[in-house]
């Protein structure tokens, strides 16, 4: 994958915003990968059977770090999307216009979540399921992670987007740069064909581990967003190309 980042747009763009926008990236997606902390700590819950949520409920002592780096990563998001917003030109394609949106509502969701954390953590609490509130709590926490979630798989499609648009332009796209999103598509499917099986009353094996693999790919996402949309937009802009 060639080093490809936000000081070379010379002339698409004020390069020090996107500088700045893809710095905040990467802090988020280092903050949002929850494994590093979570062995740091000695893997407080089991990661096989609990998920990353569960290191945030109200009763974890581990909440502090997980809602701060959660806060942080959604904080970051939401500025990096202000800053991408601003960094726009009236020649950019509509889908390098669309890169700010899935950016900024996985920002929202994500402070979201942090502010509707759940009460317990199902895994280590046989009587966490039957708690009062948890039921609502936990629909609470649901939505905001399905926000965070949808920019997210936004975020995705649009990487895929803006990947096919730098190849058909002639460019050629090396496989690392599709590493992520095909790893958020394998892992966000292997994880919900899990919490079907489960649901269904099927005994799930590793589940906690796939979750992590799936928030790992995602972080991957936000990493490499800024480099491949400056691809694209001097894909677009090269000489003889309209």
């Amino acid at each position: 994958m060639a080093a490809d980042g936000p000081g070379d747009d010379r002339e698409t763009g004020p390069a020090a915003v996107h500088r700045v926008a893809w710095g905040l990236l990467l802090l988020a997606a280092v903050a949002y990968t929850g494994v590093p902390w979570e062995a740091l700590l000695g893997f407080p819950l089991d990661p096989a059977e609990a998920f990353q949520s569960e290191l945030a409920a109200v009763d974890q002592p581990t909440r502090w770090l997980f809602a701060l780096t959660d806060g942080v990563a959604g904080v970051a998001a939401v500025v990096a999307a202000l800053l991408l917003r601003r960094g726009r030109s009236g020649t950019d394609t509509l889908l390098e216009r669309l890169v700010p949106v899935p950016v900024l509502l996985y920002g929202i969701g994500t402070i979201a979540d942090v502010l509707s954390p759940l009460p317990c953590a199902p895994s280590v609490d046989a009587g966490c399921a039957e708690a009062d509130g948890l039921a609502s709590a936990g629909t609470a926490h649901s939505l905001t992670s399905l926000a965070a979630t949808t920019g997210l798989v936004l975020l995705a499609a649009v990487i895929v987007g803006l990947l096919v648009g730098t190849r058909r332009r002639g460019v050629r796209v090396a496989l690392a740069w599709w590493a992520p999103v095909v790893l958020y598509a394998a892992t966000s499917l292997v994880s919900a064909g899990l919490s079907v099986a489960d649901n269904l009353g099927v005994e799930t094996v590793g589940t906690g581990w796939w979750q992590r693999a799936q928030t790992a790919s995602a972080s991957l996402c936000l990493a490499v967003v800024v480099p491949v949309l400056l691809r694209h937009r001097r894909a677009v802009r090269r000489p003889g190309v309209g």
